[in-house]
């Protein structure tokens, strides 16, 4: 992943992206999220062999992964699917990639490349899988889902993107145990692969920074499989902290196997905290 340095017009604009959008630091939620996931079996049967687990050079690897993608969109047109299956555009991409078949629309998007990622390096993938409205308020993950409870990354593909709406990342800020974190913006954890929740009902996805101008570049997902390609700016709302608008960094969760003969195994969601690297 390309190592951004600091520079006067990134600082500035950093500043900036701290003011407009505030990090809450105390849980607002009376509600028992889970956090911790035991599981009778499936740690061997899954979609996927578990391998690794998540830490900061994981996410250096998903930041390059999403970057390559962005530019290839910066390129020309493609269908997300079409691009996956295109060696030259996917830098994870294996055989099997020449018959996937995914659909994303926006809130679709952010979730499948972090699903496609973590299928492709062997690491634990978990969503929430209840359904969420897009413009309530009060939205809070009840069940999830994993990779052990699917045959394949097909199979978990389809019913990731049919759970997954806006009102996924509708939630208070400070809600421990979501599939995403709110973060502190700068020059460190404001990455490619970091999602932007705009509270009117938006999903967008970085791709790319350019720290000399402050610009930063998303991508957005339209329910025909293609994407087109956004800078962010003033049109872009966070709303207050109960709708959980603004960049959202990905839980990091990790994988304890309890009976390797059952494959029976826990997940714990790491919070908000201890979620970056």
């Amino acid at each position: 992943m390309e190592t951004y340095r600091i520079r006067p017009a990134f600082v500035v604009f950093g500043m900036l992206l701290l003011l407009v959008f505030p990090v809450p630091t105390q849980a607002e939620d009376d509600h028992k999220i889970p956090t911790r996931i035991e599981r009778e079996e499936g740690f061997s049967t899954g979609a996927w062999k578990i391998e690794k687990q998540w830490d900061r050079k994981a996410e250096q690897e998903f930041s390059a992964f999403v970057e390559a993608v962005g530019r290839a969109r910066e390129k020309g047109k493609f269908k997300l699917a079409k691009g996956l299956a295109n060696p030259e555009i996917n830098p994870l991409y294996t055989a099997e990639d020449k018959t996937l078949e995914v659909e994303v629309d926006c809130a679709n998007l952010p979730y499948l490349m972090r699903a496609y990622f973590a299928y492709k390096t062997k690491r634990p993938y978990s969503f929430q899988s209840n359904k969420c409205k897009r413009y309530k308020k009060g939205n809070r993950p009840r069940r999830f889902a994993d990779f052990s409870q699917f045959p394949d990354f097909q199979k978990l593909a389809q019913a990731n993107m049919s759970a997954v709406s806006s009102g996924h990342f509708r939630m208070q800020a400070a809600l421990e145990g979501t599939d995403t974190y709110p973060i502190d913006p700068d020059t460190e954890t404001l990455v490619p692969g970091v999602v932007f929740y705009d509270p009117n009902g938006h999903v967008l996805l970085v791709y790319r920074i350019d720290p000399d101008k402050g610009q930063i570049f998303m991508l957005d997902g339209h329910p025909d499989g293609s994407m087109s390609r956004k800078v962010f700016g003033a049109s872009y709302a966070r709303g207050s902290a109960r709708f959980g608008g603004g960049f959202k960094g990905w839980r990091h969760y990790h994988v304890d196997v309890l009976d390797q003969e059952k494959g029976s195994f826990v997940i714990q969601r790491v919070p908000n905290a201890k979620s970056f690297g």
